[in-house]
């Protein structure tokens, strides 16, 4: 039987950045240039109709992992396939609603951008604007309003239909409930649910918020340094971490009756992307670090009796 190919997939997918000192930094202090690793060899794939969480700390590179994924970052080696092809078919929702929408331009002009990308004819713009704003529970009384005219909650709900005005396969959610209110994140995070099983798009949920991811996703990924470090179904993982930093996000989760002693409280400080600890890149702060994590990346290791669940720790290739 042929394997299903996955709606998108990333192979050794990096995206670096270099930055270049100024003169005087290069002449006197001898600075060379620096090179960020904020990608650094991601494998991962994505179902159509299924929503990804993508946890980890910040700085870890999850939004560049986003940006290069749609495109908006080309990748420095690696690829992203969309069902085996190189064509991105991909749009962002931004975090901040407040920043990610032109001021100057009303939502007809907001929305008119994309739909002229897409191809769609002048005269049938509006009454496509007119859809888009009535899926996202908006009205067309909004049509001619400036961004500053809405709620943040309201911003984020034109953020969505200005995406889904491409009609993607994919949408990258780069954190898109953390600026708003409490009351409104569970309003956004319906919207995008019911969207899903209206349209079949795939979400790429990026949030350093664990109860989002848990209510939301149907995989999680863990990303720590620029790598993956793990992928379970959403239940599975929150149940039954594996790898000993997803062991510390979980624990940091406020549960009912727990005391702080349960909480994993890890040492150090996250290493620099521009210089990454060699081996394993938790290894600095891993309180079951072992000789071989200092020497050799770990390749993954399925955890047994758990489907889809991947871990790359030695020590748990080591007792597997």
């Amino acid at each position: 039987m042929k394997e299903r190919t996955p709606l998108v997939k990333t192979i050794g997918l990096k995206r670096y950045f270099y930055s270049r000192p100024g003169f005087l930094a290069r002449c006197l202090l001898g600075e060379k240039e620096r090179t960020t690793k904020a990608v650094d060899g991601v494998d991962i794939y994505i179902e159509e109709g299924e929503t990804l969480g993508l946890v980890g700390e910040s700085g870890c590179g999850k939004s560049t992992l986003g940006r290069v994924i749609v495109g908006l970052y080309a990748p420095t080696a690696g690829q992203v396939l969309y069902e085996g092809k190189t064509e991105p078919n991909g749009q962002m929702i931004f975090q901040n609603p407040y920043a990610s929408l032109n001021p100057r331009h009303t939502v007809r002009q907001i929305l008119g951008v994309s739909l002229e990308k897409r191809g769609v004819p002048l005269e049938e713009r509006e009454d496509e604007s007119v859809k888009l704003l009535e899926r996202v529970g908006l009205t067309p009384l909004h049509l001619d309003q400036y961004p500053r005219q809405f709620s943040g909650g309201q911003r984020q709900r034109i953020g969505v239909a200005r995406a889904l005005a491409m009609r993607p396969r994919l949408i990258v959610a780069d954190e898109p409930v953390s600026a708003l209110d409490v009351s409104v994140q569970a309003q956004i995070l319906n919207l995008l649910e019911g969207l899903q099983a209206e349209t079949g798009v795939s979400f790429l949920l990026i949030s350093h918020d664990l109860a989002v991811v848990h209510h939301a996703s149907h995989r999680v990924a863990v990303m720590y340094l620029g790598k993956i470090v793990e992928t379970a179904p959403t239940e599975s993982l929150f149940e039954n971490p594996s790898h000993p930093y997803t062991q510390a996000l979980l624990s940091a989760i406020p549960r009912l009756g727990a005391t702080g002693e349960s909480r994993i409280r890890l040492q150090g400080t996250v290493p620099s992307a521009v210089d990454p600890p060699p081996g394993c890149r938790f290894q600095t702060r891993c309180a079951h670090k072992m000789d071989i994590c200092a020497e050799m990346e770990p390749l993954p290791v399925e955890i047994r009796g758990d489907p889809g669940h991947v871990v790359w720790c030695h020590l748990r290739a080591s007792k597997s």
